[in-house]
């Protein structure tokens, strides 16, 4: 086995064509990396995830067209994993990242609701937690549909009471809050 089907180098190779990006074509050739990767019939299913996450950023960091919805099918491909229950919620949000950021033209619905099965999720890291209420408070405070603001407010105050939320994901929660009026 050559380096070009090793799935111990791949990934390394792939993530620092991906950090260098633009230049001389590093941002497909890393999408290649990871894509032969997830090709390989006996790779075990961690290698796989790995890939396919670390693709769906590519793709995300380079922005073109076709990119997004190329993170968003990698995301829900892990998402899809039985195998993949430890990333899935780290799936899941950042494909809600996704709907999130594309706004005007994103689907907040679909980020509501990736973002809603990431906080519903049982064993899911408390940081992973505040900054999913942090995002769909966001979305409520700034879609103005009936009952939003009501809902931005109990997904802040759900972080300020989370013990173990991160202190930085609190301050903006209780920033958030101060700019509803409570």
């Amino acid at each position: 086995m050559n380096e070009n089907q090793n799935p111990h180098s791949l990934p390394n190779r792939g993530i620092i064509r991906c950090h260098f990006g633009e230049s001389e074509g590093y941002w497909q050739r890393a999408v290649d990396d990871f894509s032969a990767i997830i090709k390989m019939p006996h790779v075990p299913a961690f290698y796989k995830i790995e890939a396919l996450l670390d693709r769906a950023c590519c793709y995300r960091r380079r922005r073109l067209e076709g990119d997004w919805q190329g993170a968003v099918n990698d995301y829900s491909t892990v998402i899809n994993m039985p195998e993949a229950s430890g990333s899935e919620a780290y799936a899941r949000y950042l494909q809600a990242d996704i709907y999130f950021l594309r706004e005007p033209e994103g689907d907040w619905q679909s980020a509501l609701d990736d973002y809603s099965a990431v906080i519903d999720m049982p064993d899911v890291p408390a940081e992973l937690k505040a900054s999913a209420l942090l995002r769909r408070g966001g979305i409520y405070q700034h879609r103005g549909q009936e009952g939003d603001l009501q809902r931005a407010m109990e997904d802040f105050s759900a972080i300020i009471d989370m013990p173990d939320a991160p202190i930085d994901v609190k301050a903006e929660a209780r920033q958030n809050l101060s700019g509803l009026g409570f």
